[in-house]
């Protein structure tokens, strides 16, 4: 991993109101409902193959059912029936969403690997909703007070996001 990075972390306490989510739904997928949502997720990465030049997207049923065996939660995100997007969390620091880097308290969430495609209609806010409702799934639904996530420096559209929200910069997994 690039040592060009922000490291971000949100008090629950700080943060802001949940945008309006605009017609983009999600579901959870974890390792009790995979096998069903699979080629849903698949087909996520298919989309992103032809949205991004990277060498690891995460391309099979294999990587992807790694990750969830491994406590990764994605939130598969929709909008007016069509698959548009992915972010996955995990209890603890997982780069890879499968090994942990980082163990944290029982109070913490850590969230990553966001993608939106842009091959689907969807409103101009959509990635923002889709960090939106992460955190909030995060704070409200598991709880947590504390949740962590880092960004490539190149990255300002999730930096952005995460300032609205109320993360500030705070180094969790080492100096920069």
């Amino acid at each position: 991993m690039s040592q060009e990075i922000i490291q971000f972390r949100l008090l629950k306490k700080d943060r802001n109101p949940v945008l309006d989510h605009k017609g983009i739904t999600y579901i959870l997928v974890d390792k009790t409902n995979f096998s069903y949502y699979s080629d849903r997720l698949l087909n996520i990465s298919s989309l992103m193959k032809k949205d991004i030049d990277w060498d690891q997207t995460p391309d099979t049923k294999e990587i992807l059912k790694n990750r969830v065996d491994s406590n990764s939660e994605c939130l598969l995100f929709s909008y007016n029936g069509y698959d548009i997007g992915w972010h996955w969390v995990n209890d603890n620091v997982c780069k890879d969403w499968i090994n942990i880097d980082k163990r944290l308290n029982d109070n913490e969430g850590y969230n990553g690997g966001a993608y939106v495609t842009r091959q689907l209609e969807r409103p101009p806010s959509a990635g923002e909703v889709v960090y939106h409702f992460t955190w909030s799934y995060l704070l409200d639904y598991k709880n947590k007070d504390i949740v962590y996530h880092y960004c490539d420096v190149w990255n300002r559209a999730t930096s952005i996001f995460s300032y609205r929200y109320g993360f500030k910069q705070f180094n969790f997994l080492y100096d920069n």
